[in-house]
């Protein structure tokens, strides 16, 4: 196979990545777009609402950033995530994404619990924090009569980051194997230990949990690392890697190493319609080997890169 190039500017510039071809068939597989796609027909969204989250969760997994930053950076990507011209979309997006969080979640424990069993043999429930760049508490809100209707939720508290500013509370509960099971917020001023009662109080019966363990933007970190726990694990199951337990994802490969190796993977438009793709790293193909997604990709054309995306789509049906 040959081609000539016409410049060395034409051979080299605008690399796109690819190595998002298996985030990309994770999210689908999640089916976290039926529900999306459903809520925004119902309520008459115009914009992309599936493309634009896809783009904040695998933003998140590849290259974390503001929010602002990874909808500036979606052409960066090999084929297109979301079609959007306006990057208010990307704000919008998170209100509607807070109205679905629930029902995202539920979906997202079906599709990992009919793919493997049982996960609430054993859960684990941890506490962490956000914090914000503002100064002041959000208010409560009250009723004439001073009653409390809607406690503030960004409120200062006690932060990992010993910052001295507005935080907000998170509680997840995990899986025996790390992976989320559902996450709940509280005002930044509610103590670990006060979170765990009413967490538990929504999660049990909505997910048939049993024996929990206690260790002492949301919606959009908690769906990335699902998917970088489904990796992780994977890896590990593949390579028969040495744990002293279930819960040791880290010792087929590190969450580092898994985004450094799906960032690095890219293409570059060469003259003639062919592609000149990255050389695969190690981890690359220990993470495409654990998932049975191997193939070996030399000057692809636009087509035979869109069916290699396609083949990772179906092998990865949940």
């Amino acid at each position: 196979m040959e081609f000539e190039r016409s410049s060395e500017k034409e051979s080299t510039a605008d690399p796109k990545n690819m190595g998002y071809f298996l985030l990309d068939a994770l999210f689908d597989a999640l089916d976290i777009g039926s529900v999306l796609t459903l809520h925004k027909s119902r309520n008459k969204i115009p914009y992309d609402l599936v493309g634009l989250t896809k783009l904040l969760v695998i933003g998140r997994m590849r290259s974390p950033a503001s929010k602002i930053s990874t909808y500036e950076n979606k052409d960066n990507y090999l084929m297109s995530l979301a079609d959007s011209s306006n990057w208010h979309e990307i704000y919008k997006c998170l209100d509607e994404l807070d109205k679905k969080s629930e029902a995202i979640q539920k979906r997202m424990n079906q599709k990992l619990t009919k793919e493997t069993g049982k996960r609430g043999e054993i859960t684990y429930y941890d506490v962490t924090n956000y914090f914000f760049e503002i100064e002041q508490n959000d208010e409560d809100i009250f009723d004439e009569h001073g009653i409390l209707l809607k406690k503030g939720l960004r409120k200062k508290g006690v932060c990992k980051h010993n910052r001295k500013t507005p935080i907000v509370q998170m509680g997840m509960f995990l899986d025996a194997h790390g992976i989320p099971v559902s996450y709940h917020l509280f005002p930044g001023n509610t103590f670990d230990q006060a979170t765990l009662r009413p967490a538990m109080k929504k999660t049990i019966d909505q997910y048939n949990l049993k024996k929990i363990i206690i260790v002492a933007h949301f919606l959009i970190c908690f769906i990335a690392l699902v998917m970088m726990r489904l990796i992780q694990n994977t890896v590990v199951d593949s390579t028969g890697a040495s744990t002293k337990s279930a819960f040791d994802w880290e010792a087929g490969l590190s969450a580092k190493r898994v985004q450094a190796a799906l960032k690095e993977y890219s293409a570059i438009e060469i003259p003639q319609g062919y592609f000149l793709t990255t050389r695969v790293t190690e981890d690359l193909k220990t993470i495409t080997r654990a998932l049975g997604i191997e193939k070996d990709l030399r000057l692809p054309t636009l087509s035979e890169l869109k069916q290699y995306r396609f083949d990772i789509r179906k092998k990865l049906i949940i």
